[in-house]
């Protein structure tokens, strides 16, 4: 009796396994997909740089209290603000201004980027200049390169300067920007 309990035991052990199968063994067993994207479905490396960032909806806002003033008689009227609505291209650009404030230079250099080509707001070279020196005050390499490149071709009311030129670029290839490097070996 105690061999045929024995031999049905071990019988189950090798039918069914000796042990319940362990979840966190099994998936790592399981071959891994690569990483997809959801809008190409194509497989990326994982140290692919993020998307640009696009503006999303703003929340929706309380509607605004109607603001009374006192006129000059003496009597209260109520004023009613139009609100201003901004496309999501506006939305955008006011997004990279805030955040180009809070000390990041690559948003600093994409404010530089909407004025350098005045596709959302009018094309004003000063202030791309004016966002791209602060970019580059934050180390952001690509916003030392595009400064150096307004000095190097003197746009707008910038006057052409070549040793301001080679220090934003130089500074750019310090910024780890390759082609502040190139840049910088071409002027010199």
């Amino acid at each position: 009796m105690l061999k045929s309990c024995l031999v049905l035991g071990v019988l189950s052990v090798l039918l069914f396994g000796a042990e319940s199968p362990n979840p966190y063994i099994e998936a790592s067993k399981k071959k891994k997909d690569p990483h997809v994207t959801s809008t190409h479905g194509k497989p990326v490396p994982r140290y692919q740089l993020l998307p640009p960032v696009t503006a999303k909806k703003p929340k929706p806002k309380p509607k605004p209290k109607p603001k009374i003033i006192i006129d000059e008689n003496g009597k209260e009227v109520v004023v009613q603000e139009e609100e201003v609505k901004l496309s999501p291209q506006e939305l955008e650009l006011k997004e990279a201004k805030m955040k180009c404030i809070d000390d990041d230079g690559a948003w600093c250099w994409k404010v530089g980027i909407y004025y350098l080509e005045g596709k959302i707001v009018e094309q004003d070279y000063d202030e791309a200049l004016k966002a791209f020196e602060a970019g580059c005050a934050k180390k952001s390499g690509g916003a030392c390169y595009n400064a150096g490149y307004l000095y190097e071709f003197g746009r707008g009311d910038i006057p052409y300067d070549h040793a301001k030129a080679l220090d934003y670029f130089l500074k750019s290839c310090n910024y780890g920007y390759d082609r502040g490097c190139g840049a910088w070996r071409d002027m010199k």
